[in-house]
């Protein structure tokens, strides 16, 4: 069966207005515990959605011609985000000739993407964020004591950290024999990191 070439009008409506989000929460000059929540989703939004996008893209550069190009994108987005990064570091080709340092420094996306997404699932799956007095003494929930400039700083390394080693890994990929793929132009699109400044 021949398919037809994908055209594909792509909203990155998610992706720029949760940039656009946390750039103006992070240029507040007094930044409240409300912030700090809709700015933690808002990174993970930026992060997950950008991830899926470009592994949803990669997937259908790499696939064979005679699949569905519909039903690649429907089956590949029904993984999880981290699943996908798994199985884009560790099935697709690679040319790491003389980089076996920076792939060992890069290699630990997967933990940082667990340890960056535990904030979001705290917050969207309803933790308390509130404070407790027992017996007399003052105690936070664990979520609620996330809410400080130490936890803004970890969250804002950790995406810079995943985001340089999508970098890293893109950079290494080899190209298909069949069609070259716009690097750039993707990590242009998906893995940016200046909307969060220096």
């Amino acid at each position: 069966m021949l398919h037809s070439p994908l055209k594909e009008t792509e909203s990155d409506y998610l992706i720029s207005s949760r940039r656009q989000r946390c750039k103006d929460i992070l240029a507040r000059e007094d930044l409240n515990e409300e912030g700090l929540i809709e700015f933690y989703i808002a990174l993970h939004v930026v992060l997950e959605v950008g991830l899926n996008a470009l592994l949803r893209h990669l997937a259908l550069w790499h696939a064979q011609s005679f699949f569905d190009k519909a039903e690649i994108i429907d089956q590949v987005d029904d993984v999880n985000f981290k699943d996908k990064v798994a199985i884009f570091l560790y099935h697709a080709q690679f040319d790491f000739v003389d980089q076996h340092q920076d792939v060992e420094k890069h290699h630990d996306i997967l933990k940082k993407i667990v340890h960056f997404s535990e904030i979001r699932n705290e917050l969207l799956h309803g933790h308390a964020i509130s404070t407790f007095i027992l017996d007399g003494k003052s105690q936070d929930s664990d979520v609620r004591r996330k809410m400080n400039q130490a936890t803004l700083t970890q969250q804002i390394n950790l995406f810079k950290d995943i985001i340089r080693g999508m970098h890293f890994f893109l950079d290494h990929l080899i190209d298909s024999p069949k069609e070259k793929i716009d690097k750039e132009g993707l990590k242009n699109k998906y893995l940016d990191i200046e909307f969060l400044g220096k």
